[in-house]
Order: C-alpha cells, then sequence, then structure tokens
C-alpha cells in the first residue's frame, strides 16, 4: 500500500496518526517514518496492519524486515505447537 492508502485506510476508519501514535506510545513522527518508509519498526508496523484489518505484508510488501519477521513468527509458532505434542 501507498503511504497515502494507508493514511486512508486509517481516516475511514475513524483513526488519526495521531490517534495510533498515543495508542502504541510511540511519537507521530515515528509512526510517519514507518508509514512513508523512511525508518522501519516491526512493533509499528504490526500495530498499524492490525489497526486498519491488513497483514504486515499485503501494507508493506515490499519491506524485506517485515516479510522476514512473519516468516519467523510461523516457524516459531510451528515449533511450539510440535513440541508441545
Amino acid at each position: 500500500m501507498t503511504p497515502q492508502e494507508i493514511k486512508d485506510e486509517l481516516n475511514a476508519r475513524g483513526y488519526t496518526l495521531a490517534m495510533l501514535a498515543r495508542a502504541i506510545n510511540k511519537s507521530p513522527n515515528t509512526v510517519s517514518g514507518v508509514i512513508n518508509r523512511h525508518i522501519t519498526s516491526n512493533f509499528i508496523a504490526e500495530k498499524l496492519a492490525k489497526a486498519i484489518g491488513k497483514p504486515v505484508c499485503e501494507v508493506f510488501p515490499e519491506v524485506q524486515t517485515y516479510a522476514k519477521l512473519r516468516q519467523q513468527q510461523e516457524k516459531q509458532a510451528e515449533l511450539e505447537q510440535l513440541l508441545a505434542s
């Protein structure tokens, strides 16, 4: 998604960037930096994606850091399930 599409989706759900930033205890500038791909933050990307109801890989498909994190989380869950049996 483009930065504008992300902002539009937040607005469509009645949220602002400032509201999201307050909810996750981060500065609006930091959240904006993630949306505009100036910085990366797994935490902010996940919260942002959750707020707009989409997976991180759909919101930020070109950011390899987020794709790698998702793969690691899936493998972690797989291993935990395997070991619980």
